[in-house]
């Protein structure tokens, strides 16, 4: 992916400030291309680099683009092109409450310690709930040509829980999938079902950018 233009001026920094009911910090910290945050009483404005999201605000990443961000001091997120999410984070240290909300596209996250014992951290998609205490791992949201959803998760480290998300509504028990595995959930309007059961990752599906970032966190040592 070549180098591209990082669109917008501005750079907003009324972020999210640590007071007794919410403690938390959502920084996009490095962006490549475009991507967009539509924020509830502002409106829509570029995403930036240094930004500071704030809950219940919406991005979109754009095509041959990706965004990084950094929410409190030890929580990692990259957001892949074509993607859509919003972020909801309340509560304060000892009970963080934490939901992203992908409806399309993928990302991957890094928690890198290990959540108290009150806190959360929720990927969702919709035809699913992703839980995790500390782990990396990717979620994936995309389509079929008839509407049908498909979420793949698949994990690098740790473990993730997830419960089916039935078109009434209801949900599932948790099915836990662990480090070196994923696991791929089909959903249409009668029905949502895991396909073929958990089993082993397949690098070569993952784009090459999700293989930089990866790579990065074992240099780490994640």
């Amino acid at each position: 992916m070549g180098a591209a233009v990082i669109t917008g001026t501005v750079v907003a920094v009324n972020h999210l400030s640590k007071t007794k009911d919410s403690y938390h910090s959502i920084l996009l910290y490095e962006i490549e291309g475009t991507a967009k945050v539509d924020r509830q009483g502002t409106g829509m404005m570029n995403g930036v680099e240094n930004l500071y999201l704030e809950s219940g605000d919406e991005l979109t990443v754009e095509p041959e683009s990706f965004t990084r961000l950094r929410l409190d001091d030890d929580k990692y997120v990259m957001v892949e092109e074509n993607s859509a999410l919003s972020i909801e984070a309340a509560g304060t240290k000892e009970d963080s409450r934490t939901t992203i909300h992908l409806t399309k596209g993928a990302i991957i996250n890094e928690i890198q310690n290990p959540l108290s014992s009150g806190s959360t951290y929720e990927v969702t998609t919709p035809n699913s709930v992703m839980a995790v205490r500390g782990t990396t791992f990717r979620v994936e949201i995309y389509y079929d040509e008839n509407g049908e959803a498909y979420t793949k998760v698949s994990v690098f480290d740790g473990e993730v829980a997830s419960r089916l998300i039935f078109p009434d509504g209801t949900m599932d028990e948790e099915v836990v999938t662990s480090h070196g595995k994923e696991v791929i959930i089909h959903s249409n309007t009668d029905l949502t079902e895991y396909l073929g059961g958990i089993r082993d990752i397949d690098y070569e599906e993952l784009p090459l950018s999700t293989l930089s970032f990866i790579a990065e966190i074992m240099d780490r040592g994640g």
